[in-house]
């Protein structure tokens, strides 16, 4: 994968044809994927579909391997786990997408992860229609970008050298109950954005004495070990009594006191609005937070989930002094209002003149600095969305698809933090688009090049003022 990244969407065997509706789902899917892509890898990107798995496993040391189960007809001889030894599906560079409500467990893939795309609230996949993106859920945004991330470091770790885990910059996420997996997403994905493995336990259990020494071996070889306390005493541990939040607690505990790992730390979200379920947890939770001997290196953090993202960044701050919190944006002067102007690279020049414009008018620009690394420079781009008072995208040489990226990133931007409107959105291009785009977006302006560039730059002068 050095030249191009090359994913594979293999679409096990069904029991009966595909139907039009799952073929334009599979199209909408790789097409959002792709869109998705672009934002974080720079490297040429290829998909194939293919349909016969011993095809699939001829490729999988040199593609990324994308599973769809579309229908619970499928048939389950013909999925890409029914043939693979244990060591095998680890180096496997896999991803599975489940799109129906199967009852059999057996598609789990320890230490693979499976994105669910299946609603239950309406009995089918999510609608994945390209010609209706504004329709499309932030949280499937979300969804995608996690694929995106998962592509992007398999991609990077395929291209490396073999390191051992002691080696790795690893946190350790521990498994939550159901009531605090929202969150425990949230900050998975923060955890990645910064640039780091996310290791956890194993999604099942077979020998329980397995299972704890791959999680001690987990919580040792990371830099910090991340918990989760909420409202439910679950899951439970089979023929134990014991929740499994309790018992990855009691083995950081246990690995602190008998090796002394002084350098070996611990952050425990409580949720803010705790009530817990039943009478267990509530003394369970009672007795953690004032055993003295259970917090060694441990910080509790009952606070909004935003709080405890920025204790992680101070925590692993502290403990890597390789990580230092950067200045991702430059600001050539700091007066006036702000403008955030996202262009493509082959728009570079207009870029300047504009720049230069709105200089001579006392605005300053927020910027992206180059030489920041792919996960740096998407840090930035959301906190210039959050920060800037006027926004400008360029449009003049770039593909629809990377446009439609970054009206998606708009409209998503009070989910990443903003609290104000902005003071202006301006689309400039040199097609006549008003009336494909200027619904995605309240309060925007189409500003199409059709007279010079400084009678347009004059225009959007007076939009911005």
């Amino acid at each position: 994968m050095n030249g191009k990244i090359e994913i594979i969407l293999y679409l096990p065997k069904n029991n009966q044809e595909k139907k039009e509706p799952e073929l334009l789902w599979i199209k909408g899917f790789q097409e959002i994927l792709k869109v998705s892509l672009e934002q974080l890898i720079s490297k040429e990107i290829t998909f194939k579909q293919l349909d016969n798995k011993s095809d699939v496993i001829k490729q999988m040391s040199n593609s990324v391997i994308i599973q769809i189960i579309q229908n619970d007809n499928i048939d389950f001889d013909s999925l890409i786990q029914k043939d693979l030894k244990n060591n095998q599906i680890v180096d496997l560079n896999f991803i599975q997408i489940v799109c129906c409500l199967l009852k059999d467990n057996g598609i789990n893939i320890e230490g693979k992860k499976l994105f669910n795309f299946y609603e239950e609230n309406i009995g089918k996949p999510v609608n994945l229609n390209v010609n209706e993106i504004q329709k499309i859920k932030d949280e499937i945004w979300l969804k995608f970008f996690d694929i995106a991330l998962e592509i992007k470091n398999k991609a990077i770790i395929s291209n490396k050298p073999f390191e051992s885990k002691s080696k790795q910059k690893s946190v350790f996420l521990a498994i939550s109950s159901p009531d605090q997996n929202y969150n425990r997403n949230i900050i998975e994905r923060e955890i990645n954005q910064l640039g780091y493995t996310v290791t956890s336990p194993l999604n099942f259990i077979q020998n329980i004495q397995d299972y704890k020494l791959d999680i001690l071996n987990k919580i040792e070889n990371s830099l910090l070990s991340i918990h989760f306390i909420g409202n439910n005493y679950s899951p439970l541990i089979k023929d134990s009594g014991i929740s499994l939040i309790e018992y990855q607690n009691n083995l950081f505990t246990e690995l602190i006191n008998s090796k002394n790992k002084e350098n070996l730390y611990r952050l425990v979200f409580i949720d803010p609005e705790l009530k817990p379920k039943s009478e267990k947890q509530k003394q369970y939770i009672d007795s953690f937070t004032h055993n003295i001997d259970e917090l060694k290196n441990t910080e509790i953090i009952q606070a909004p989930i935003e709080v405890f993202k920025s204790v992680i960044f101070r925590k692993l701050n502290e403990i890597n002094p390789d990580l230092q919190k950067k200045e991702f944006i430059k600001i050539e002067k700091n007066e006036g209002k702000s403008i955030y102007l996202i262009h493509n690279d082959s728009d570079k020049q207009v870029a300047e003149e504009i720049k230069s414009f709105f200089h001579s008018k006392n605005y300053y620009f927020l910027d992206i600095e180059n030489k920041l690394s792919n996960i740096d420079q998407i840090r930035a781009h959301k906190k210039n969305l959050v920060d800037c008072d006027s926004l400008v995208v360029l449009y003049l040489n770039a593909n629809k698809q990377w446009l439609i990226s970054k009206i998606s990133d708009i409209l998503k931007s009070p989910g990443i933090g903003r609290k104000r409107k902005f003071d202006a959105k301006v689309i400039y291009t040199k097609e006549d688009m008003h009336n494909e785009f200027s619904s995605y977006l309240k309060n925007i302006t189409i500003i199409d090049q059709k007279v010079s560039i400084k009678e347009d730059l004059q225009a959007i002068n007076e939009i911005l003022k």
